[in-house]
């Protein structure tokens, strides 16, 4: 759809694709923020097994389990 209308020259398709991508912009960087941090929590699991703190690696695995969820909501169309 996207390529055929910009090859139509489709100004309408093009101004509503545009809508939607603008729309969808607070979403995709709430779940940018929500993989950044998914990463920031491996890391800590990471230290966590070096130093062998099974607590704080505990921890860690519990944070990238809800921190996933929270993604996957997002990307479901879940509002919490």
């Amino acid at each position: 759809m996207c390529i055929a209308a910009v090859e139509a020259g489709d100004q309408e398709t093009l101004e509503a694709l545009k809508a939607h991508k603008e729309a969808a912009q607070p979403l995709v960087e709430e779940i940018k923020s929500l993989r950044e941090a998914k990463v920031q929590a491996w890391e800590q699991l990471k230290a966590a097994k070096e130093s062998k703190d099974f607590d704080a690696g505990l921890d860690a695995l519990r944070r990238i389990v809800q921190l996933k969820e929270q993604i996957n909501e997002k990307l479901a169309g879940g509002n919490s």
